[in-house]
Order: C-alpha cells, then structure tokens, then sequence
C-alpha cells in the first residue's frame, strides 16, 4: 500500500510542474485532467467492490491492479526516454494506472488488517502513517529532481515505485500465502506487514 501510495503521490506532485509548466496546459483544463485521472481511483475501487462480490479473490484483484500500475508507469518510462510524451498519453496512461491503484488499496488493506483484528485501530494508523511518510518522500523526490530531470523525475519515480511494490508482494506476500497452511499465525503476521508496504 505504502509504495502503490509513492508511486500516486509521484503523479499528483509532479502533474502540475508538467502539465502547466512543460506543456502549458491552463489551470482550468490542468483541474479536469487532474479530476479525470482521480476519477480512476473511484472506478477502480467500484469495480474491485463489484469483482469481490462475484467471488473474484483478494490476491487476483491484487495482481490485476498491479499489472495495470507497473505496466502503465514501465510506458510512461518509455515514451519519456523516446520523447514521445504528451499530455493525453500521460494522462491516459495515469488514468489507467489510477483505475489499478483503486483495485489495490481496498484489496491490500483488507489483506493486511485481517490478521490484525484485534488491533485493527492501531495497525490501520501505522499503515496510514507509513503511507503519508513514502508518498512525502516520492513527492520531495520529484520536486529535487524535476529542473533536472523534467518529466523523468515523475515518471521513472511513478515506475520505481510501482516495481517495488510488485517486487514486494510477489517475492513476499505471495510466497507467505503459499505456505499458509504450515504456519498459520507467523504466515498471517508475515502477509499483514508485507501488504502494508505493497
């Protein structure tokens, strides 16, 4: 959740320093691509309550949304190196991956707060805290190396963060999952502090 939330506060730094200040975009039309690409995180959480209710699991939403995030920001990478950037292929591509952090956060959450239930309040604040401590750091790095950098200091950020988190939960979360009928309470606790930081 935490490195999912880097990779968002990545975008929502940096848009405005390239959509307004590289290409020019006025601040009327600068706030709908910016409600436009937010509007993801509402069809993505939509679509993930929908997709559980027909018994699409957890880890499967999971990996879908983050396909969405790594795969849209490994692009946006590209097309930056290529120069080929432009405001609608950022902001559909940010749209896309916002749709898949929309799938992720609920999924993730629940994930890491079920083993947790008795002190959900406290994980839940710890979570919360750790979230706002990386989206901060990806934000402050953006700032430090947008002059430099230009729309690379968003989108290679938006990437790192987004591997990262795919990194995590395959490497962890998934293998924790896979051996949950050996040791149910050490696999719990090991999942519930992984998907925090996915």
């Amino acid at each position: 959740i935490a490195l999912n939330f880097a990779c968002l506060f990545a975008y929502v730094s940096g848009s405005s320093l390239l959509l307004i200040g590289q290409f020019s975009v006025s601040r009327r039309v600068y706030g709908v691509l910016f409600a436009a690409t937010s509007l993801g995180l509402i069809i993505g959480a939509l679509t993930s309550a929908r997709l559980n209710r027909r018994g699409v699991s957890h880890a499967r939403l999971i990996a879908w949304g983050l396909g969405a995030i790594v795969s849209t920001s490994i692009v946006l990478v590209a097309i930056t190196l290529l120069g080929w950037l432009s405001v609608w292929s950022l902001v559909s591509l940010a749209f896309i991956g916002f749709v898949g952090q929309g799938v992720v956060r609920p999924n993730a959450m629940q994930g890491a707060l079920e083993p947790m239930a008795a002190m959900a309040g406290v994980a839940s604040a710890m979570m919360s805290g750790v979230q706002m401590l990386t989206g901060a750091a990806s934000s402050a790095l953006v700032a430090a190396l947008i002059d430099t950098w230009s729309a690379l200091a968003v989108t290679s950020i938006m990437a790192a963060c987004a591997v990262a988190a795919a990194t995590v939960y395959v490497s962890v979360v998934r293998r924790a999952e896979h051996h949950a009928g050996r040791n149910v309470e050490a696999t719990s606790n090991t999942v519930s502090t992984s998907a925090g930081l996915i």
